[in-house]
């Protein structure tokens, strides 16, 4: 019956996951319910076995691959108490659930905690403020906190900041290496799976274990060029590249989802001459299928997980017994619990680093080192391969030596020097519209009001084109308040 914030930083494999099931068990001893947050769907199917198991029958699930009337059942046997403990994604976080006892927040780092489309939040604002009208404890875990609630729960008088810095089971360390793509010989090897890396992933096959391969890219190639005129397809409404993808033969894109057939002719000069660009991860499928004919290699992105229990069917595949191999974007970096994984690969990381963000640098050591973390979870060692052109990179450097401390100390004297959160909050206000002119006037408009109005500590930057300047159909021009 009091309200206070935990933020329990543990490296991943440090029994986070036993200690919600101990907070839910004395919850439901005094006869209240606990909500359990997570940022994916495909992290649902684990975390309910082990609570299931754990704690019997009064275990539900809710999230929106359920179909409509599910969730309407789902939201009415919550509505009528039928369940103690409720594990769902960022939505769950609005269900009826009549007292509740605690909010427990896994992976509270993760950026898909924010709502950004309809209804704007970030979950955990709101399970916060929630916890603060109902008087009830809020409990976060990761092994990489965002700066910004590390920071907090160390100067805030009702934030407590609780560290497990040993795994609970496996006491062998790590083996992390890095692949430097710049001193490969690509006459001799490929750079999507480098000879370290086949080596190892063949190794690992011989022994029956698992592995993991990480590629934060969807599709097969990020672009197609016409190698006689140089033209790129682009969509006509983002005027973006489209990416090729190879088991719909249709050029997608990523913004706005419009498709088109591709023909292997280029539109502009007629062209069959037409070079695919760039790695993703179908493009590093077909690679692996071809070098490991008689091993299960699944893939798993959103491009495939659109099928309702397609994330159980694919990790039922992987865990089954032998060897196999698990191809996969920022959804296998989380949460997955497989003893027999012994290795990691992360194919490249250094296309992440490129985005115009702040919070880059961050992301980056957030999916590295949890997708890391998959490897060498219980009595088996763990091995890490990590290709990138850039290993003498701080961030890279602190990945390797498992070093969050540091990482976070340096990130925050960055952004205390250029006054980013958590020394600012940032306000982003975006016009968008059909028309290009008006879009420009209104955002011009717009700014000389708010100039009127901002007090002293605040600045105003811009009006610019928003990184993505046009998406399917409209013009995007920005102001940022800092």
């Amino acid at each position: 019956n009091i309200f206070h914030k935990f933020l329990m930083e543990g490296v991943a494999g440090s029994g986070k996951t036993d200690i919600y099931i101990a907070v839910c068990r004395k919850v439901i001893e005094k006869k209240k319910r606990a909500l359990i947050l997570t940022p994916e769907i495909s992290l649902i199917p684990q975390l309910f076995s082990r609570f299931e198991s754990e704690l019997g029958s009064g275990v539900c699930v809710y999230h929106s691959n359920m179909n409509e009337a599910e969730r309407y059942e789902r939201w009415l046997d919550i509505l009528e108490n039928k369940f103690d403990v409720i594990i769902g994604t960022r939505s769950s976080i609005f269900t009826p659930i009549d007292k509740l006892g605690v909010i427990i927040l896994d992976e509270e780092h993760d950026p898909s905690y924010k709502e950004g489309t309809r209804v704007r939040y970030n979950t955990r604002d709101v399970a916060i403020r929630l916890g603060e009208i109902l008087n009830i404890p809020v409990v976060m875990g990761s092994a990489t906190p965002s700066i910004v609630t590390r920071y907090k729960a160390g100067s805030e008088n009702d934030f407590t900041l609780i560290e497990i810095p040993v795994k609970a089971q496996s006491s062998i360390p790590l083996d992390m290496q890095v692949v430097d793509l710049k001193k490969i010989d690509r006459f001799k090897e490929d750079a999507t799976i480098t000879s370290k890396l086949f080596t190892a992933i063949r190794e690992e096959l011989e022994k029956n274990n698992k592995i993991i391969i990480f590629l934060n890219r969807r599709g097969y190639s990020n672009f197609v060029i016409c190698n006689k005129c140089g033209s790129v397809p682009k969509c006509p409404a983002c005027n973006l590249s489209y990416s090729y993808h190879s088991d719909s033969r249709k050029l997608v894109c990523h913004h706005c989802g419009r498709e088109q057939d591709y023909t292997g002719i280029c539109s502009v000069c007629g062209a069959d001459n037409i070079f695919l660009c760039g790695t993703g991860i179908q493009r590093v499928q077909s690679k692996l299928k071809m070098r490991f004919k008689n091993t299960p290699i699944l893939r798993m992105d959103s491009d495939i997980t659109v099928k309702k229990k397609s994330h159980q069917e694919i990790l039922n595949k992987f865990i089954s017994p032998g060897g196999s191999i698990l191809i996969g974007t920022q959804m296998v970096a989380k949460g997955l619990d497989i003893e027999d994984v012994t290795l990691v690969g992360v194919v490249n990381c250094d296309s992440m680093l490129g985005l115009p963000d702040y919070h880059m640098n961050e992301r980056v050591y957030q999916l590295i080192t949890q997708v890391s973390g998959r490897a060498g979870r219980k009595r088996k060692k763990g091995k890490v391969i990590i290709q990138t052109y850039n290993p003498r990179s701080s961030v890279m450097k602190n990945i390797l030596a498992s070093d969050y401390e540091s990482f976070y100390r340096q990130e925050l004297a960055s952004r205390k020097e250029l006054c980013y959160p958590p020394f600012s909050n940032l306000i982003n206000i975006i016009i968008s519209g059909k028309e290009e002119d008006r879009v420009k006037k209104d955002i011009k408009k717009l700014f000389a009001e708010i100039s009127k109005d901002i007090v002293n500590g605040s600045s105003i930057l811009g009006p610019a084109p928003a990184p993505f300047y046009k998406m399917n159909l409209f013009y995007r021009w920005h102001i940022m308040i800092k």
